[in-house]
């Protein structure tokens, strides 16, 4: 469990480097656009910020309305992960006490 936890942390580390690099490069691009079809490049840049937040919702997660993560981020599985060792150091204190 323990393992699991230290490997979605290295991989959760390892996207939110990788969607550093993405949004460098993503500003780069929006300034190279040329104005000559704004609305055209107003679109791009849209889609391009809208695909980064998603990725970065996936990654890290989104904070719903009770104040819990979005269930299906990486961060809401290392949270579960961490519950549940915790709950298996409680069960093994409980034991041998």
């Amino acid at each position: 469990m323990k393992r699991n936890y230290e490997d979605l942390q290295k991989e959760i580390d390892a996207l939110n480097t990788k969607l550093v690099n993405v949004k460098d490069a993503a500003t780069d691009l929006k300034g190279k656009l040329d104005n000559e079809d704004m609305e055209k490049d107003n679109e791009i840049k849209n889609r391009i910020d809208d695909r980064i937040q998603d990725c970065d919702k996936d990654i890290n997660g989104d904070k719903l309305e009770d104040g819990k993560l979005r269930p299906f981020s990486l961060q809401f599985k290392k949270k579960d992960i961490i519950a549940a060792i915790n709950k298996m150091v409680i069960m093994f204190n409980e034991n041998n006490k």
